[in-house]
């Protein structure tokens, strides 16, 4: 194999498939398999769970053997690569791989493409039968990118938690809406992305592990002097594929009892606060984040929101319990059913995370109170959040 190919292409294909092939105990699964075609060169990895194929094309070939396949250590060839302009030309000899570009040449051994496992990127091959419903839409780039940016925060990051709250789940309905959303026990981020052509469609769940929304984010990042593009979604249930351009991400997430959240959302909301989103988002981003403890026993110190007199105040008490940080909040618009002393204490991240997503955007954005120990709700520019309030001692 003489191939030649375009080294920021292949180092940005190389950047993304390294999130998949990182180290693991199966060492097959450390490399990604180079499979050539008549114009493009197929880069794929997997680690069983997660599999992402990407098409980088030749620019010219010496000799080849189309359908011919070498398996290269996904680290060493990124590192290869890094910081190299121009072609780039792949030789393979025998076990031995050479990366070339002008006269700098890195050498390594490859692995039989026998080991490596073999990948389906077709949903239809995990259909039980055939008449196993299928979900197959369409979404603009942008459009699925701010939905996975908007709800990732919320996602659950930890094994503590049960692992269907690992994952983002995607609600597919046959009135041909879709429901993104996450959580993590303590808060929930919701969003409706519009779809914008179906091929098939199920009432259905989907589901994203945090490794392959990660992907995805930088999958769907806008290309410069590219034109807007779109992703295919596919899915069979616990298989789901997710199509941009060139590249394609397979996500296999058996997931069960997705908890309910629509049953802990109050029926009712007796104070309404409307703000300039862009404004509370600034400045909760200078709410300083203070922690107390250590080990198992560390926590944050949660952000007082203090109705009082038609104003809302951030406050947050320091290891001490006297107040390190007091502002007004500014950019409120309109305080309905202001009470005449209320306190209400949220984690100050899950609290600007939730206003940062409503308001990305700009606009504005509300949030809406029942009582100090009742869900906190935002909302804004079709976003919804829910945050869990922190019981505390008044003073």
């Amino acid at each position: 194999m003489n191939i030649t190919v375009n080294a920021t292409s292949l180092h940005n294909a190389m950047a993304l498939l390294c999130t998949v092939a990182r180290r693991n105990p199966r060492t097959i699964l450390e490399y990604v398999c180079l499979e050539l075609g008549r114009d493009c060169v197929t880069l794929c990895a997997t680690n069983m769970d997660v599999s992402l194929r990407i098409d980088v094309p030749i620019i010219r070939d010496g000799i080849r053997e189309y359908g011919s396949a070498v398996c290269i250590q996904a680290a060493w060839l990124l590192a290869a690569l890094k910081g190299k302009k121009g072609d780039v030309t792949l030789i393979t000899e025998g076990a031995d791989v050479t990366v070339q570009v002008g006269g700098a040449l890195s050498s390594a051994t490859t692995m039989s493409c026998e080991d490596f496992p073999v990948v389906q990127f077709n949903v239809d091959a995990f259909a039980n039968t055939p008449a196993t419903p299928v979900v197959d839409v369409t979404f603009e780039s942008a459009v699925l990118r701010d939905a996975i940016a908007r709800v990732l925060p919320a996602m659950a990051r930890t094994d503590e938690v049960r692992s269907s709250l690992q994952h983002i789940r995607l609600q597919v309905a046959d009135d041909e809406t879709c429901v993104m959303e996450a959580s993590d026990g303590r808060r929930h981020h919701r969003v409706m992305p519009r779809i914008t052509a179906i091929r098939s469609i199920a009432n259905m769940s989907v589901y994203l592990s945090g490794t392959s929304a990660g992907i995805l984010l930088k999958m769907l990042a806008p290309k410069r002097d590219a034109p807007r593009g779109v992703a295919v979604l596919r899915s069979s249930g616990i298989f789901t594929s997710v199509t941009v351009g060139g590249q394609t991400l397979m996500n296999r997430a058996d997931v069960h009892r997705y908890p309910d959240i629509e049953k802990y959302v109050p029926t009712g909301y007796g104070i309404s606060a409307r703000f300039d989103g862009v404004a509370l988002a600034r400045a909760l981003a200078l709410v300083p984040i203070i922690q107390i403890g250590t080990g198992k026993d560390r926590e944050t110190m949660p952000v007082r929101l203090e109705i009082a007199g038609g104003q809302i105040t951030l406050a947050v008490c320091g290891e001490n319990g006297r107040p390190a940080y007091r502002a007004t909040a500014p950019g409120m618009l309109a305080l309905d059913t202001c009470p005449a002393d209320y306190i209400i204490a949220v984690n100050p991240t899950y609290l600007a995370d939730g206003v940062k997503a409503a308001a990305c955007a700009g606009g504005e954005i509300t949030l809406q109170f029942v009582d100090p120990l009742q869900m906190v709700r935002l909302d804004g520019n079709g976003f919804r959040g829910l945050i869990m309030p922190v019981r505390i001692k008044r003073p």
